[in-house]
């Protein structure tokens, strides 16, 4: 993937496994620090693609760019030279058009260049689909032929691979599928070395449009691509049985999504850049439960926060925790409605107790500092 060299840009695909392993000691608030982590743990899985790995070699680049202008006027001054060099020259002709590159390649043996880690994979898979075939019925295979870093084998169309064709690489990785204008374009299926495996479209050396990513540990990505980054529905499916699916923009979670973590904790609800962010839903393993608005991966803005044993809290969150005003109803019928700071109760409030009495009060730091008044009355009611 990249610009149109027939190269791979995946090797450096940067995988990080999310666990969940959140703790909450105070039921009340959540452990967004630690959530946050693995919220955004979550698409680094496709992130970090680097630029096409380079050929080591400035000639090695020039010759595996078969389009190169330089490169076909070399090839057509030296045909007649090179001709008769058994070892160094394969000659297609179709209807008088040189299609196959004649200089600089070099036929050789594929099977040597199956690294063990490819035949393995390659034995466990299915045999690739080819599909497309009609496309390209008018153009000549070559044998495998070494050029520069890479060993092609597959069909030509004026020096440029253009239809069906394999191709692998120096540091043992293989690309089964079509080609275009010397560029992956269509169906194809690319095995990195280090055991990860894209099977779906390209489109100009670069993923695009549906298609399967899996990493060597189980890791997987099915969906929608644009530019080699995750675009449009998507799933993840991760070793711990997490799994995510929703929407995804420019390689990140953006819009509406569901993440159900290994634990059965389940986030329902909108994602932006791969945080929470907007309204969702977070039902926790345990009976704990989160409604409401989201900011940066914390409750922030209106939400209620239910617990097992029935209480609930209905009002403002900053940053996570209570704060501004909110109402807060005891398994038992009491209630207290009045502000919070950082988690507790601060300010004026109104307890009401199970005799339905209303008291107003003063509380500093959640705890009650003195009683205002009781029912409707104003005298004020020492502590």
């Amino acid at each position: 993937m990249g610009n149109c060299c027939g190269g791979h840009n995946l090797t450096n695909a940067n995988f990080q496994i999310a666990s969940y392993d959140l703790i909450y000691q105070d039921p009340s608030k959540f452990d967004f620090a630690l959530l946050n982590k693995k919220a955004l743990q979550i698409q680094k899985f496709f992130r970090g693609y680097e630029v096409r790995k380079k050929m080591k070699k400035q000639q090695t680049k020039q010759l595996a760019q078969t389009s190169d202008e330089s490169f076909i006027y070399q090839y057509r001054s030296n045909q007649k030279e090179n001709v008769n060099n058994k070892q160094n020259v394969l000659k297609f002709n179709i209807d008088g058009q040189q299609h196959i590159p004649v200089f600089n390649v070099k036929e050789v043996n594929i099977s040597s260049k199956y690294s063990d880690k490819i035949k393995i994979v390659l034995d466990k898979l299915d045999p690739f689909n080819f599909d497309q075939d009609g496309q390209f019925v008018e153009y000549p295979f070559s044998k495998p032929l070494l050029i520069g870093d890479v060993i092609y084998e597959g069909q030509w169309n004026n020096c440029q691979k253009h239809g069906r064709g394999r191709q692998f690489w120096i540091d043992g990785s293989y690309y089964e599928g079509y080609w275009f204008n010397n560029c992956q374009h269509g169906k194809g299926r690319l095995l990195l070395a280090q055991g990860d495996i894209y099977e779906g479209d390209w489109k100009n050396d670069k993923v695009h449009g549906f298609g399967t990513y899996i990493h060597q540990n189980g890791a997987k990505y099915q969906g929608y691509w644009e530019n080699d980054k995750q675009h449009g529905k998507g799933k993840e499916f991760w070793p711990d049985g997490a799994t995510f699916e929703g929407d995804y923009k420019n390689g990140q979670k953006n819009g509406f999504g569901i993440l159900r973590e290994a634990d059965g904790s389940v986030y329902e609800g909108e994602f932006q850049e791969n945080r929470f962010e907007g309204h969702g839903d977070y039902m926790i393993v345990g009976g704990k439960r989160y409604v409401g608005q989201y900011k940066n991966n914390k409750m922030h803005g209106k939400g209620t926060f239910y617990w097992k044993d029935g209480k609930k809290y209905e009002g403002d969150y900053v940053n996570g925790v209570k704060q501004g005003y909110g109402v807060l109803f005891y398994p038992d019928g009491r209630i207290f409605k009045g502000y919070w700071q950082n988690g507790k109760q601060h300010g004026i409030g109104i307890y009401i107790g199970k005799s339905k009495v209303e008291k107003e009060g003063e509380w500093i730091d959640g705890k009650r500092v003195r009683w205002i008044r009781k029912g409707g009355e104003f005298t004020i009611i020492e502590s």
